[in-house]
């Protein structure tokens, strides 16, 4: 597990000394670290019974340990920009990377020639309905719902927000219909500024997952993959922050209370009793101004970074295979899956292209130098069972405790109980359950889930059955 502290003022190494506000930074920040080290002690003693041995490892990050304490550049952060372009000059500076950052672009296209639905949604999605089906399929699937679902083009609709790299990437790979019709553009400086921490992270996470796959002491195994999942999460909410959206409405603020709330009530949304002293008191939250340094446009700009990645990765496969024997059968954001002839991915290549697919294979796969950005293998399975979009199960006949199962909204729990008990989805499209959950002051909360998964039909965007989408399948 790991904490940072990051300082405000200069520590005890550090040969600049601080000023009366620095040195009451660092002495607040220093209540931080002793109360985080308290808590590691705390934590360590609590687990040590269950998890054998219990390492937390506290870091501590000073803006003394940058050059200039603070956080190298090596660029200006805003790109040089000429008043007096015209557009053509514009276009060009942006198809050289001089100018990056955000753009405005209007009904841009795919060129027709390089248009391919397998790649799904490149550009942006366009809203249909079951009317858009044949009178026949509207008839085998009258259990549907009539709801608009969504479907990957290759063309924009109106206006749409695209970064200046994808933007490049989409010109380069597959080009334009048209000169594209950029309207705003919101430019800024690209940097890696912390491309060396998170690939410290992912080196140690690529470590780990090799000691699990060859570790057999049981409790060794459970101690390598909690480490591996703690580094998961902890660059996933690195990342999904940027894109939160802090003044939703879906985030509440609650309080524990011993008695009900008498003043300030216009402070008080609703007030819930659960026993003579317990009283959950939800107040009005302040809303904070929407991404006020930029943090969305962070995260919008790794979103589209990453789908270059998978692009490339997934381009790579679909060149060298042979159509008949390996087919791209679904599709997420960070993944996908194959219906292959043969379980080695070579095998599925004609032989007269083996040898260079082999010769990138390094390039695009766990077994090179590259920690990230990279196809993982997870599994080979001779049953899948594709439900709705983001929802299936993957299993072998031969031993059906080998399994996994993926369904958005749905606790590990259910999931587990659809594929030990095999519930039939045809049976039971709708779904309806209760959670119960104890608070660390134990209060208990009742949570009531319903979810209709398996009546939708499933757009070509996610997992690819015929050009125009796909209904629920097993293999």
């Amino acid at each position: 597990m790991r904490n940072s502290v990051y300082y405000h003022g200069h520590t005890k190494k550090c040969f600049i000394d601080n000023n009366a506000e620095e040195q009451s930074n660092v002495e607040k920040t220093l209540l931080v670290s002793h109360d985080i080290v308290r808590l590691c002690n705390h934590l360590t003693q609590h687990f040590k019974k269950l998890l054998n041995p219990v390492v937390f490892e506290y870091i501590e990050i000073s803006d003394c340990d940058f050059v200039d304490h603070k956080i190298p550049k090596t660029k200006s952060f805003v790109p040089f920009y000429k008043s007096n372009y015209d557009y053509h000059q514009f276009l060009e500076n942006i198809y050289s990377q001089k100018l990056t950052g955000l753009l405005v672009v209007r009904n841009l296209k795919i060129c027709k020639q390089n248009q391919n639905p397998i790649f799904g949604f490149i550009i942006q999605k366009i809203e249909y309905d079951l009317k858009k089906m044949s009178p026949y399929t509207q008839e085998q699937v009258n259990y549907l719902n009539m709801s608009k679902r969504v479907v990957g083009v290759h063309e924009a609709r109106e206006f749409i927000v695209i970064s200046t790299e994808y933007f490049n990437w989409l010109r380069k790979t597959f080009g334009f219909e048209n000169k594209p019709d950029v309207y705003h553009a919101l430019l800024f400086q690209l940097d890696d500024y912390l491309r060396r921490s998170i690939e410290s992270k992912l080196s140690v996470r690529k470590t780990l997952k090799q000691l699990i796959k060859q570790e057999t002491d049981i409790v060794k195994k459970q101690n390598y993959e909690v480490k591996a999942e703690l580094i998961k999460l902890m660059l996933n909410s690195c990342y999904g922050y940027t894109l939160c959206n802090l003044s939703s409405t879906k985030f509440k603020q609650f309080e524990n209370r011993r008695r009900a709330p008498t003043k300030n009530l216009d402070n008080i949304v609703s007030c819930l009793q659960f026993s003579e002293n317990v009283f959950l008191v939800q107040t009005k939250k302040e809303y904070p101004e929407e991404f006020p340094t930029l943090l969305g446009h962070v995260g919008c700009y790794i979103l589209f970074h990453s789908k270059i990645i998978l692009l490339k990765r997934l381009g790579y496969l679909i060149r060298f295979f042979n159509p008949r024997h390996a087919q791209l059968l679904y599709m997420d954001t960070d993944s996908a899956h194959f219906l292959v002839k043969h379980k080695k991915f070579e095998e599925n290549v004609d032989l007269c292209l083996r040898s260079k697919f082999l010769e990138l294979y390094n390039k695009h796969f766990e077994s090179g130098d590259k920690i990230s950005g990279i196809w993982v293998e997870e599994g080979f399975f001779d049953t899948g069972e594709y439900l709705g979009e983001k929802s299936y199960r993957l299993y072998n006949e031969s031993d059906r405790n080998v399994y996994i199962t993926h369904m958005k909204g749905l606790n590990t729990y259910f999931q587990n109980k659809y594929h030990t008990n095999d519930i039939d989805s045809l049976k039971f499209p709708y779904l309806s359950y209760n959670n119960f959950f104890k608070s660390p002051d134990f209060l208990i909360f009742k949570t009531h889930m319903s979810k209709n998964l398996f009546t939708n039909y499933v757009p070509n965007k996610r997992y690819f059955v015929s050009a125009t989408g796909s209904l629920p399948l097993k293999l």
